[in-house]
């Protein structure tokens, strides 16, 4: 919501007269593509990385080798039944297992990647005849 306007702004100052719909356009197609596949790649890390059923479901296989295990939604309490844990002993535990806070480390690559990706544009725009005239 910040960032639209003034990247509409700069798009319509770029392009040449008879291409501003084209520029707009085009701009538009990484916005479709990254809402559309950044939505679907967020959820997969979030679910593998960062949510508590998820996090109790690995638990469970892979520290207490349960053979059956139950679904999302009883997954904690499964843990805490199993374990004995409190469920702020079971957060705690988790979090100490899994380190839940690392799911931001994949959206950080991809600003740091975005903005090094802007700074590398901006240099080839600086050459381009076009933009400085």
């Amino acid at each position: 919501m910040l960032s639209s306007p003034k990247m509409n702004e700069y798009l319509g100052v770029i392009a040449p007269p008879d291409k501003k719909a084209l520029y707009m356009g085009y701009a538009n197609i990484p916005i479709a593509i990254g809402w559309a596949y950044g939505a679907w790649f967020a959820g997969q890390i979030y679910e593998s990385s960062g949510e508590k059923a998820g996090l109790a479901l690995r638990y469970l296989e892979r520290e207490l080798h349960l053979a059956h295990l139950p679904g999302r939604e009883a997954a904690f309490a499964k843990l805490m039944q199993e374990t004995g844990w409190s469920a702020s002993e079971a957060t705690r535990r988790l979090w100490d297992a899994y380190e839940p806070s690392q799911v931001w480390t994949p959206f950080v690559i991809s600003l740091v990647g975005a903005a090094v990706a802007i700074f590398v544009f901006n240099m080839f725009a600086k050459r381009w005849k076009d933009v400085n005239a």
